[in-house]
């Protein structure tokens, strides 16, 4: 079982939401927000620009400035989020739209049911190809 979050990773978190909710009702990003239901449309105002980084970013060391201050892994997890999130909004500015709501994924583990699955990967590789040995 999960240890409870400390009060200070919520205090965090709060901050960090609120700070989201404030984007997601900026003028600009509502603009934005426009401007993507106008391309659906067929009637765009302008080329949506979006600069995906996520495959190309370090994980260990990310966009936004300062490290993770919240101490329990899964509020940390959290932080990082928003913390990509508010710095894709305030420096990178292409047209991602910040939404008022936070989306926590679902955790599901499986079995290997008893079969052993071999993986082959570079080591400490975060991304990239794989290759497994089939039983």
């Amino acid at each position: 079982m999960t240890p409870e979050i400390p009060r200070n990773d919520i205090d965090i978190l709060r901050r960090l939401a609120e700070r989201k909710v404030t984007i997601a009702n900026d003028p600009v990003n509502l603009e934005r927000r426009q401007a993507w239901y106008r391309l659906d449309t067929g009637d765009a105002p302008r080329p949506m620009i979006l600069a995906e980084s996520a495959g190309v970013r370090d994980a260990r060391r990310p966009a936004y400035e300062g490290p993770l201050q919240c101490q329990h892994p899964e509020a940390r997890r959290l932080e990082h989020a928003l913390q990509n999130e508010i710095w894709r909004f305030e420096h990178l500015r292409d047209d991602h739209v910040v939404e008022p709501v936070i989306n926590v994924k679902w955790s599901v583990s499986a079995s290997d049911y008893g079969v052993t699955s071999i993986q082959h990967q570079t080591d400490g590789a975060i991304l990239g190809a794989r290759s497994w040995d089939p039983p």
